[in-house]
Protein backbone atom coordinates (compact mmCIF):
# COMPACT_ATOMS: atom_id res chain seq x y z
CA UNK A 1 0.00 0.00 0.00
CA UNK A 2 1.12 3.63 -0.94
CA UNK A 3 1.43 5.80 1.69
CA UNK A 4 -0.65 8.90 1.84
CA UNK A 5 1.08 12.27 0.68
CA UNK A 6 0.66 15.32 2.95
CA UNK A 7 -0.74 17.39 0.33
CA UNK A 8 -3.52 14.63 -0.75
CA UNK A 9 -4.51 14.02 3.50
CA UNK A 10 -5.28 17.87 3.38
CA UNK A 11 -7.19 17.65 0.43
CA UNK A 12 -9.04 14.43 2.16
CA UNK A 13 -9.52 16.45 5.21
CA UNK A 14 -10.21 19.73 3.85
CA UNK A 15 -12.66 18.90 0.56
CA UNK A 16 -15.29 17.77 1.98
CA UNK A 17 -16.18 20.29 4.29
CA UNK A 18 -15.28 23.16 1.67
CA UNK A 19 -18.14 20.78 -0.49
CA UNK A 20 -20.53 21.38 2.62
CA UNK A 21 -19.72 25.12 3.05
CA UNK A 22 -20.56 25.48 -0.87
CA UNK A 23 -24.06 23.76 -0.56
CA UNK A 24 -24.88 25.41 2.22
CA UNK A 25 -27.93 27.38 1.07
CA UNK A 26 -27.36 31.14 3.09
CA UNK A 27 -31.31 32.46 5.04
CA UNK A 28 -32.35 35.32 2.80
CA UNK A 29 -32.28 38.58 4.72
CA UNK A 30 -35.72 39.76 5.55
CA UNK A 31 -35.80 43.71 6.27
CA UNK A 32 -37.49 45.54 9.54
CA UNK A 33 -38.02 48.34 10.74
CA UNK A 34 -34.95 50.63 11.60
CA UNK A 35 -32.92 48.73 9.44
CA UNK A 36 -30.62 51.38 6.92
CA UNK A 37 -30.59 50.28 3.51
CA UNK A 38 -28.23 51.22 0.62
CA UNK A 39 -29.81 51.41 -2.47
CA UNK A 40 -27.58 51.74 -5.78
CA UNK A 41 -29.56 52.36 -9.09
CA UNK A 42 -27.65 52.92 -12.29
CA UNK A 43 -28.87 55.63 -13.92
CA UNK A 44 -31.19 56.81 -10.92
CA UNK A 45 -28.92 59.21 -8.58
CA UNK A 46 -31.39 60.34 -6.71
CA UNK A 47 -32.27 57.06 -4.74
CA UNK A 48 -28.92 55.84 -5.32
CA UNK A 49 -28.16 56.23 -1.19
CA UNK A 50 -28.56 55.46 2.08
CA UNK A 51 -32.18 55.01 2.96
CA UNK A 52 -33.65 54.20 6.58
CA UNK A 53 -36.72 51.81 6.78
CA UNK A 54 -39.43 54.15 9.23
CA UNK A 55 -41.32 52.97 12.19
CA UNK A 56 -44.35 51.51 9.98
CA UNK A 57 -41.78 49.59 7.57
CA UNK A 58 -42.18 51.78 4.58
CA UNK A 59 -39.24 54.12 2.53
CA UNK A 60 -40.21 57.12 0.52
CA UNK A 61 -37.97 57.51 -2.37
CA UNK A 62 -37.48 59.78 -5.15
CA UNK A 63 -39.29 58.45 -8.54
CA UNK A 64 -40.54 54.90 -6.64
CA UNK A 65 -42.92 56.53 -3.90
CA UNK A 66 -43.98 54.72 -1.02
CA UNK A 67 -42.69 50.97 -0.76
CA UNK A 68 -43.54 48.29 1.77
CA UNK A 69 -39.91 47.12 2.87
CA UNK A 70 -40.48 45.50 6.78
CA UNK A 71 -41.17 41.84 6.26
CA UNK A 72 -39.52 41.60 2.43
CA UNK A 73 -36.23 39.90 1.25
CA UNK A 74 -33.45 41.86 -0.21
CA UNK A 75 -34.90 40.54 -3.16
CA UNK A 76 -38.12 40.79 -3.47
CA UNK A 77 -37.32 44.76 -2.66
CA UNK A 78 -34.92 44.40 -5.47
CA UNK A 79 -37.14 43.37 -7.63
CA UNK A 80 -39.85 45.85 -6.82
CA UNK A 81 -37.59 48.48 -7.27
CA UNK A 82 -36.75 47.87 -10.77
CA UNK A 83 -40.34 47.30 -12.10
CA UNK A 84 -41.17 50.37 -10.83
CA UNK A 85 -38.39 52.37 -12.14
CA UNK A 86 -38.84 50.42 -15.47
CA UNK A 87 -41.60 53.42 -15.99
CA UNK A 88 -38.74 55.78 -16.38
CA UNK A 89 -35.96 54.14 -17.01
CA UNK A 90 -34.95 51.19 -19.90
CA UNK A 91 -33.62 48.04 -18.03
CA UNK A 92 -33.07 49.79 -14.63
CA UNK A 93 -30.29 47.81 -12.56
CA UNK A 94 -30.97 48.14 -8.99
CA UNK A 95 -28.76 46.99 -5.97
CA UNK A 96 -30.03 46.95 -2.15
CA UNK A 97 -27.62 46.35 0.93
CA UNK A 98 -28.53 46.08 4.28
CA UNK A 99 -25.56 48.84 5.56
CA UNK A 100 -27.28 48.81 9.67
CA UNK A 101 -30.26 46.01 11.24
CA UNK A 102 -32.25 47.18 14.06
CA UNK A 103 -35.08 45.09 13.63
CA UNK A 104 -35.59 41.81 15.04
CA UNK A 105 -37.57 39.51 13.32
CA UNK A 106 -39.23 36.48 14.05
CA UNK A 107 -41.24 33.72 11.77
CA UNK A 108 -44.23 32.33 13.22
CA UNK A 109 -46.47 29.51 11.38
CA UNK A 110 -48.88 26.95 12.09
CA UNK A 111 -52.15 27.54 14.17
CA UNK A 112 -52.18 31.01 15.02
CA UNK A 113 -53.98 33.86 14.47
CA UNK A 114 -51.52 36.28 12.22
CA UNK A 115 -48.60 33.62 11.08
CA UNK A 116 -45.54 35.36 9.11
CA UNK A 117 -42.55 37.55 10.16
CA UNK A 118 -42.95 39.45 13.19
CA UNK A 119 -40.70 42.11 14.28
CA UNK A 120 -39.90 41.90 18.03
CA UNK A 121 -38.51 44.24 20.31
CA UNK A 122 -35.49 42.70 21.24
CA UNK A 123 -34.76 38.71 23.03
CA UNK A 124 -38.55 37.58 24.22
CA UNK A 125 -40.20 35.06 26.11
CA UNK A 126 -42.09 32.50 24.00
CA UNK A 127 -45.27 32.73 25.04
CA UNK A 128 -44.92 36.76 24.65
CA UNK A 129 -43.88 36.32 20.36
CA UNK A 130 -46.96 33.45 20.11
CA UNK A 131 -49.49 36.83 21.71
CA UNK A 132 -47.64 39.10 19.11
CA UNK A 133 -48.90 36.42 16.73
CA UNK A 134 -52.81 37.27 17.56
CA UNK A 135 -52.61 33.65 19.70
CA UNK A 136 -53.27 30.54 19.01
CA UNK A 137 -56.12 29.04 17.31
CA UNK A 138 -58.58 26.64 18.86
CA UNK A 139 -57.94 24.01 16.34
CA UNK A 140 -53.82 24.12 17.68
CA UNK A 141 -52.35 20.82 18.26
CA UNK A 142 -50.20 20.01 21.42
CA UNK A 143 -46.94 20.75 20.21
CA UNK A 144 -44.90 24.25 19.74
CA UNK A 145 -41.30 23.93 17.91
CA UNK A 146 -38.71 26.56 17.75
CA UNK A 147 -36.05 26.06 15.57
CA UNK A 148 -32.70 28.12 15.75
CA UNK A 149 -29.71 28.09 13.14
CA UNK A 150 -26.83 26.76 14.96
CA UNK A 151 -25.19 30.16 13.47
CA UNK A 152 -27.47 32.08 15.72
CA UNK A 153 -26.53 30.40 18.88
CA UNK A 154 -27.87 27.39 20.67
CA UNK A 155 -31.15 26.41 22.56
CA UNK A 156 -30.16 25.99 26.03
CA UNK A 157 -32.70 23.63 27.29
CA UNK A 158 -32.88 19.60 28.03
CA UNK A 159 -35.13 18.56 24.74
CA UNK A 160 -33.16 20.53 22.48
CA UNK A 161 -31.64 18.49 19.20
CA UNK A 162 -29.58 18.92 16.53
CA UNK A 163 -31.71 18.88 12.77
CA UNK A 164 -30.55 16.03 10.99
CA UNK A 165 -28.58 18.65 8.35
CA UNK A 166 -26.93 19.88 11.63
CA UNK A 167 -27.86 23.31 10.61
CA UNK A 168 -30.21 24.30 12.99
CA UNK A 169 -31.05 23.59 16.90
CA UNK A 170 -34.59 22.39 17.60
CA UNK A 171 -36.83 21.88 20.32
CA UNK A 172 -40.36 20.68 20.84
CA UNK A 173 -42.09 22.26 23.43
CA UNK A 174 -46.39 21.07 24.96
CA UNK A 175 -48.54 24.08 23.53
CA UNK A 176 -49.98 23.97 26.99
CA UNK A 177 -46.81 24.26 29.01
CA UNK A 178 -45.85 27.43 26.63
CA UNK A 179 -49.53 28.92 26.89
CA UNK A 180 -49.64 28.51 30.86
CA UNK A 181 -46.91 31.65 30.67
CA UNK A 182 -44.72 30.46 33.41
CA UNK A 183 -42.01 27.92 33.71
CA UNK A 184 -38.89 27.30 31.42
CA UNK A 185 -40.76 26.49 28.29
CA UNK A 186 -42.87 29.46 27.85
CA UNK A 187 -39.92 31.71 28.94
CA UNK A 188 -37.49 30.46 26.50
CA UNK A 189 -35.92 33.61 24.95
CA UNK A 190 -37.07 33.98 21.34
CA UNK A 191 -34.12 35.72 19.29
CA UNK A 192 -33.66 37.17 15.81
CA UNK A 193 -34.24 34.97 13.30
CA UNK A 194 -35.85 32.57 15.56
CA UNK A 195 -38.53 29.80 13.56
CA UNK A 196 -41.59 29.19 15.85
CA UNK A 197 -44.36 26.52 14.67
CA UNK A 198 -47.43 25.72 16.74
CA UNK A 199 -48.65 22.11 15.05
CA UNK A 200 -52.34 21.90 13.68
CA UNK A 201 -54.61 19.79 15.74
CA UNK A 202 -56.65 16.99 14.48
CA UNK A 203 -60.25 18.05 12.55
CA UNK A 204 -62.91 17.85 15.06
CA UNK A 205 -65.57 15.02 14.25
CA UNK A 206 -69.25 16.52 15.18
CA UNK A 207 -72.71 15.82 14.67
CA UNK A 208 -74.87 18.78 14.42
CA UNK A 209 -78.89 19.31 15.25
CA UNK A 210 -80.29 22.17 14.15
CA UNK A 211 -83.97 23.42 14.05
CA UNK A 212 -86.80 22.85 16.74
CA UNK A 213 -84.98 21.44 19.42
CA UNK A 214 -84.03 24.22 22.85
CA UNK A 215 -80.24 24.53 22.18
CA UNK A 216 -79.39 24.03 19.01
CA UNK A 217 -75.24 22.93 18.58
CA UNK A 218 -73.16 20.38 17.90
CA UNK A 219 -71.69 17.14 19.72
CA UNK A 220 -68.02 16.64 19.23
CA UNK A 221 -66.90 12.62 19.61
CA UNK A 222 -63.91 12.36 20.89
CA UNK A 223 -63.74 8.76 22.37
CA UNK A 224 -66.28 7.22 20.67
CA UNK A 225 -67.62 6.72 16.85
CA UNK A 226 -71.04 7.66 16.98
CA UNK A 227 -74.02 8.76 19.63
CA UNK A 228 -77.73 7.69 19.20
CA UNK A 229 -80.39 9.85 18.08
CA UNK A 230 -82.02 10.09 20.99
CA UNK A 231 -79.13 10.89 22.79
CA UNK A 232 -78.77 13.77 20.00
CA UNK A 233 -81.83 15.11 21.56
CA UNK A 234 -81.71 14.95 24.76
CA UNK A 235 -78.06 16.98 25.01
CA UNK A 236 -80.14 19.68 22.72
CA UNK A 237 -82.64 20.09 25.61
CA UNK A 238 -85.46 18.23 23.84
CA UNK A 239 -88.06 19.41 21.51
CA UNK A 240 -89.44 22.23 21.50
CA UNK A 241 -93.54 22.79 21.25
CA UNK A 242 -93.55 23.92 17.31
CA UNK A 243 -91.35 21.29 16.35
CA UNK A 244 -92.88 18.93 13.64
CA UNK A 245 -91.06 15.62 14.85
CA UNK A 246 -92.46 13.61 12.48
CA UNK A 247 -90.74 14.26 9.72
CA UNK A 248 -87.30 14.97 10.19
CA UNK A 249 -84.62 15.19 8.03
CA UNK A 250 -80.83 13.72 8.22
CA UNK A 251 -78.66 14.66 5.93
CA UNK A 252 -74.45 13.54 5.73
CA UNK A 253 -71.89 16.22 4.81
CA UNK A 254 -68.74 14.86 4.27
CA UNK A 255 -64.91 16.20 4.81
CA UNK A 256 -64.88 17.82 1.62
CA UNK A 257 -68.23 19.73 2.65
CA UNK A 258 -69.93 17.74 0.00
CA UNK A 259 -73.60 16.37 1.20
CA UNK A 260 -73.28 12.59 0.05
CA UNK A 261 -76.87 11.25 1.93
CA UNK A 262 -79.92 12.12 2.96
CA UNK A 263 -82.95 11.42 4.60
CA UNK A 264 -86.59 11.84 6.72
CA UNK A 265 -86.59 10.24 10.04
CA UNK A 266 -89.58 10.31 12.15
CA UNK A 267 -88.29 11.55 15.44
CA UNK A 268 -91.30 11.25 17.70
CA UNK A 269 -91.68 7.15 17.15
CA UNK A 270 -88.27 6.87 17.84
CA UNK A 271 -88.07 8.48 21.02
CA UNK A 272 -91.52 6.74 22.03
CA UNK A 273 -89.38 3.52 21.58
CA UNK A 274 -92.12 2.86 18.38
CA UNK A 275 -88.85 2.12 16.19
CA UNK A 276 -85.49 1.44 16.54
CA UNK A 277 -82.85 3.94 17.32
CA UNK A 278 -80.70 5.15 15.02
CA UNK A 279 -76.90 6.07 15.61
CA UNK A 280 -75.17 9.54 14.19
CA UNK A 281 -71.69 9.95 13.20
CA UNK A 282 -69.24 12.46 12.41
CA UNK A 283 -70.96 15.15 9.50
CA UNK A 284 -74.43 13.73 10.23
CA UNK A 285 -77.11 16.99 10.64
CA UNK A 286 -80.38 16.54 12.00
CA UNK A 287 -82.83 18.90 11.08
CA UNK A 288 -86.17 18.90 13.28
CA UNK A 289 -88.83 21.40 11.22
CA UNK A 290 -91.45 24.27 11.99
CA UNK A 291 -94.79 24.11 10.34
CA UNK A 292 -92.77 25.65 6.92
CA UNK A 293 -90.92 22.62 6.25
CA UNK A 294 -89.71 22.86 2.78
CA UNK A 295 -88.23 26.90 3.15
CA UNK A 296 -87.35 25.97 6.86
CA UNK A 297 -85.06 23.41 5.84
CA UNK A 298 -83.40 24.81 3.09
CA UNK A 299 -82.56 27.78 5.79
CA UNK A 300 -81.44 25.90 8.65
CA UNK A 301 -78.65 23.54 6.95
CA UNK A 302 -77.02 26.00 5.45
CA UNK A 303 -76.77 27.60 9.04
CA UNK A 304 -76.30 24.00 10.66
CA UNK A 305 -72.86 23.71 8.83
CA UNK A 306 -71.58 27.70 8.26
CA UNK A 307 -72.11 29.33 11.58
CA UNK A 308 -70.07 29.11 15.04
CA UNK A 309 -70.07 25.67 16.48
CA UNK A 310 -71.72 24.98 19.77
CA UNK A 311 -70.76 22.29 21.53
CA UNK A 312 -73.59 20.65 23.67
CA UNK A 313 -71.31 17.88 24.69
CA UNK A 314 -68.04 15.98 24.35
CA UNK A 315 -68.26 12.15 24.27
Amino acid sequence: MKPVTPILLIAYIVLPVWSQAVNTPVPPTVIGPGDVLTISALNAEEISKQWRVNASGELSLPMVGTVNAAGRTIDSLEQELVQRLGRYLHKPHVSVFLTESHSHPVAVRGAVAKPGILQIPGPSPLHAVLMLAGGVLPSAGDVVTVTRAVRDGILSLPKSHTSPDGLSMVVDLRLEDVTSGVGPDANILIEDNDLIAVSEGKRRRLVHVSGEVARPGSIELVRQQTVSLSEVIALAGGLTKGASSGKCMLRHINTDGVETAFTFVDVRRILSGKVKDIELSDGDILIVPASNVKNFLQGITQSAVSTSIWVLATL
